[in-house]
């Protein structure tokens, strides 16, 4: 039986598989490394609030620069995600089909450690520092899970297969963005807010135009489509 943790409070999509298709690193050529910026867009796009928020385009438009750079660089091109792209794709739980493995890879190649390290072998991955986290592969390809504090260890999670694991190591790496958990007195918070609260109401007025408007009714069609679709059958 799954351990996999339920919490209705926690922003992880335990049990979401991954999306077949999507290139995961190290790309084989140009074209992958632009096709995953390209789906890392849309899952981006796609997964705020529905119309787009002025912070979602700011997000969409650093990807945009990064794949116009990556079209006209010369020389090889990068087998591996920038560290800002990789940032954006594990801290939107992005549905690339990584293995626990190669997701650790790209995690230590480009240098986005949300915990102190993270190492993967054949059957096993340890992440962390204080505590530390320990996944080992069962025969059945089920993940044993435990977690070591200060000289003790204990049972952490069981996990049903390699997508939950990859879900987890995306979630160990999210850190608290300030001013989300952290102190502001040392910040002009009134103000900022208040300066804040006119670009969001220019960005509604922005908002309604076709190009966005375009959009959010393809997510619509999206959303309705993957509802009328008939449920799997064990």
């Amino acid at each position: 039986m799954s351990s996999v943790p339920t919490d209705p409070t926690s922003e992880v999509p335990w049990g979401r598989p991954p999306v077949p298709g999507v290139p995961v690193p190290p790309f084989a050529s140009r074209d992958e490394h632009m096709l995953f910026l390209r789906c890392l867009g849309v899952h981006v796009a796609a997964s705020g609030v529905v119309p787009l928020q002025r912070t979602d385009v700011v997000l969409l438009t650093l990807l945009q620069e990064e794949a116009y750079a990556l079209r006209w660089q010369q020389g090889d091109h990068p087998v591996q995600p920038s560290p800002l792209a990789m940032r954006i794709a594990v801290r939107t739980f992005f549905p690339a089909p990584w293995t626990p493995r190669a997701l650790a890879d790209s995690l230590r190649a480009t240098g986005v450690l949300g915990t102190e390290w993270v190492e993967a072998g054949e059957g096993r991955v340890h992440w962390g520092s204080d505590p530390t986290f320990r996944a080992e592969r069962r025969a059945d390809g089920t993940w044993h899970v435990t977690r070591s504090e200060r000289g003790s260890t204990r049972v952490y999670a069981d996990l049903p297969g390699d997508d939950d694991l990859v879900l987890m190591l995306q979630a160990h790496h999210v850190v608290f963005g300030f001013p989300l958990g952290h102190r502001t007195d040392d910040v002009p918070v009134d103000a900022l807010v208040r300066a804040a609260t006119q670009g969001a109401d220019s960005w509604t007025r922005h908002s309604a135009l076709p190009y966005v408007a375009t959009w959010t009714a393809t997510v619509a069609e999206a959303r309705r489509a993957a509802d009328d679709r008939p449920e799997a059958r064990d």
